[in-house]
């Protein structure tokens, strides 16, 4: 199998690709279809595999996108704390701080952070200050109290005027005094507030009064209705702060408050992407009076059908790493459809088909190399029946032997020949079983077998051999003894192949007088049929050599006539007319006076020809008809040519048929007929070439245009051309046709020439036509 998938170094690929394509079209349609399903499986695997890399990327760059929000928020958290401890420092080392530096150091941190959404300074306040604390400031609205409180600020919803009225007596008030960056006009209300009462920020101003460190609230919403958070710091009166809780209660003189805007913790601080999700959630059970989600921020894009059907959403729960900040980052992303790529399925349907394609085609080898076992194993058993059934079916004795002369196998002509039982013979050694002697032999003859053996080549039996059975008349046979060798050359045994040549000899001797007999029988049938188509090529031939000058004489006739009919006759037109009608008859007897020579096997009349003056009387005997056919003829004689020896009468009515065969050819043709004659010398041969522009030869003609009795024309017998070869080729000449280019045929006569050689020659022989 792997030599078959191997493309050798001298086969080109596409020769081996076709083997394949062969190879494939004999593997079954399970082999198929369970290609076809590997090949899906595979493509679907590779793919998903393939995918879920790209995914994996993809998810690695979405924690990646997630951790960088959650250090940002992260930073933004802990820069609140900075900006808030930076400004309690500030507040504590110079308490007279004039209000123009504290709103400058709030709007710089606004402007540079944008999450900030105020900060304010809270400064405390005791019973006996309040009255001049109260006036020592312009109120917006001189009617109202300046510290306040708001029953409702557990709702914080510090806009509604109505619910504001002035607090009640305390020890100490911590009012809310300045608001950068400013709040809304309608905010103004708030000040005077006295935080320290208020439900939200009160218990976390008293935190950090003990505790000395900055304290945040829980989220809550503000007058805008976003989510905040409130960061709170104590000043003390001395720096550092005491240690001890209560003693820093008692040093405290003011706190300043950031409260910072938790949609601005977040928004535009992650990747610009319109596919992420980003909220804050509480983490645990931590307390806090809104609802477990606190920020959400969902998607510009919604994600499409497809990609939440094949595709995953990316999550990422990311708890803050601040301890104030009770809550988690909850970050989520639809993966795209773009992250799709054609170019990963293609590959994998390209892999796994190259894949399937090797397993096909070792399958469909497989298939080949078991069918073509099982092939070779039905061969070979119907190859051993049939064997079996010739060797028990022919009528030779067919005998085999092993290297130890012993017998092997005897077929049943065999046993009929040696006269013994198979049973008896089979084991034994040979020579217990038929003996061989030869008649007449004048010296010791080796045996067959055991020369087959030695030799290891095929030995035949001698002419006189005789096979001598016990009580049986002996037998003369023929035939030999072949060496038997296996699959590695090793020589194993020997076949004996013989029969009886007794009933062949009866047989042949039958055969040859019974063909003899049907050989005399052929003999005298075809010398009657001999007889008969003689005859009736001899009427042919005398009705058209007589239908010539018959047809002349009938010509000149009629032009006689035609000429009498005139109102003035010419005389010496009729009698050259009737002149040349007696030439005509003179020239029929002649023929049959030739007829009659070919008849008594008489001699022709050698002399001396001029081939131009032969066409000259040939084209006085077919004017007539050339001129009421209207044909143009050329001819082109060439003055001097050598004479050629032959007989004047035959040459000429050569001429005569070629020029009528012409003229019948050009008037099958519509339009004007030309023909043309033309002799001339061409190595030492003379020569007439007739040509015309008539319709032509068919291809398919040539080859048979001289046979007997074949003809195109509809009422032709089919011998002009045949007498016409067979005369010119008596001459020593040749008689040969051809179709012309431009159109028509072109009839050639070559005849040798005249010389004393060939005159002396000529003389002396007898030729018939």
């Amino acid at each position: 199998m792997k030599s078959n998938l191997t493309i050798g170094q001298n086969e080109r690929p596409p020769g081996r690709l076709r083997a394949h394509l062969a190879l494939l079209q004999e593997l079954p349609l399970k082999h198929w279809l369970l290609a076809l399903l590997l090949w899906l499986a595979l493509s679907a695997g590779m793919a998903l595999f393939g995918h879920a890399l790209v995914i994996e990327r993809y998810r690695e760059g979405f924690q990646q996108s997630a951790q960088q929000i959650k250090q940002e928020l992260e930073s933004r958290l802990k820069v609140s704390e900075t900006l808030l401890f930076g400004l309690s420092e500030m507040l504590g080392y110079h308490p007279g701080l004039s209000v123009d530096r504290f709103y400058n150091y709030a709007l710089e941190a606004s402007r540079r952070y944008p999450f900030i959404y105020t900060m304010s300074y809270l400064p405390k306040v005791a019973a006996r200050e309040r009255s001049g604390f109260e006036q020592s400031l312009p109120l917006t609205d001189p009617s109202a109290p300046y510290i306040k409180d708001h029953p409702m600020a557990t709702a914080n919803d510090w806009r509604n005027r109505r619910g504001w009225v002035p607090a009640p007596d305390r020890a100490v008030y911590f009012p809310w005094l300045i608001a950068a960056p400013a709040l809304a006009k309608e905010d103004d209300a708030l000040t005077g507030f006295d935080m320290l009462n208020d439900q939200l920020f009160g218990p976390v101003l008293q935190k950090a009064f003990r505790s000395g460190e900055t304290e945040v609230t829980t989220p809550f919403v503000m007058m805008n209705g976003e989510t905040a958070l409130g960061y709170v710091r104590a000043i003390y009166r001395t720096t550092p702060a005491p240690e001890e809780p209560e003693q820093r209660t008692g040093q405290v003189t003011g706190s300043v408050v950031l409260i910072v805007r938790i949609n601005g913790l977040l928004e535009q601080h992650y990747p610009l992407n319109n596919r992420l999700s980003v909220g804050l959630s509480l983490y645990g059970d931590a307390p806090t009076p809104l609802e477990k989600t606190v920020y959400q921020a969902m998607p510009s894009a919604n994600p499409s059908s497809l990609e939440v059907l094949l595709l995953p959403k990316l999550s990422a729960r990311l708890p803050v790493d601040i301890p104030y900040f009770p809550y988690e980052l909850v970050v989520e992303e639809q993966v795209p459809e773009g992250v799709i790529q054609p170019a990963i399925l293609l590959a994998a349907l390209v892999f796994s088909g190259a894949l399937c394609y090797l397993m096909a085609v070792v399958m469909a080898q497989n298939v080949r190399t078991r069918r073509h076992r099982e092939d070779a194993v039905d061969d070979l058993y119907r190859e051993r029946g049939h064997a079996m059934v010739t060797l028990q079916a022919i009528n030779d004795a067919v005998l085999t032997v092993d290297t130890q002369m012993r017998v092997r196998y005897l077929n049943p002509m065999a046993v009929k020949l040696l006269g013994i039982d198979p049973e008896f013979a089979v084991g034994r050694p040979v020579y217990q079983t038929m003996q061989l002697r030869y008649e007449f032999a004048r010296q010791a003859v080796a045996d067959p077998i055991m020369l087959c053996l030695q030799r290891g080549q095929g030995v035949d039996l001698a002419e006189n051999c005789v096979l001598a059975p016990p009580d049986r008349e002996p037998l003369l046979i023929e035939g030999s003894v072949s060496p038997l060798f296996d699959r590695g050359g090793e020589l194993f045994g020997a076949v004996m192949a013989f029969r009886n040549t007794a009933p062949l000899r009866q047989r042949m001797l039958e055969a040859l007088e019974a063909s003899e007999k049907r050989l005399r029988q052929h003999e005298v049938e075809l010398a009657r049929v001999g007889r008969i188509n003689t005859m009736g090529e001899m009427a042919s031939g005398i009705a058209h050599e007589l239908n010539q000058p018959l047809s002349a004489i009938v010509s000149y006739c009629q032009a006689a006539l035609s000429f009498l009919d005139d109102a003035e006759p010419n005389k010496e037109m009729v009698i050259k007319a009737l002149q040349s009608s007696v030439s005509q008859a003179d020239r029929a007897g002649q023929i049959i006076h030739r007829l009659r020579a070919f008849v008594t096997k008489s001699q022709q009349q050698w002399v001396p020809v001029d081939l131009n003056l032969s066409v000259a009387n040939v084209m006085t005997l077919a004017e007539y008809d050339l001129r009421t056919s209207q044909i143009h003829v050329a001819t082109h004689l060439e003055p001097g040519l050598p004479l050629v020896f032959a007989d004047t009468i035959q040459i000429e009515q050569v001429v005569l048929n070629l020029l009528r065969n012409a003229i019948d050819a050009v008037q099958s043709r519509p339009g004007w007929g030309e023909m043309t004659l033309e002799t001339g010398l061409i190595d030492d041969r003379v020569c007439l070439t007739v040509r015309d522009n008539g319709c032509g030869l068919p291809e398919d003609v040539l080859d048979h245009l001289f046979d007997p009795f074949f003809t195109t024309k509809q009422h032709g017998m089919g011998l002009g051309l045949t007498i016409c070869h067979s005369i010119v080729e008596s001459f020593g000449g040749r008689l040969s046709a051809r179709n012309r280019l431009e159109g028509g045929a072109e009839f050639r006569m070559e005849l040798p020439r005249l010389s004393p050689g060939h005159f002396a020659q000529q003389a002396a022989s007898e030729r018939t036509i």
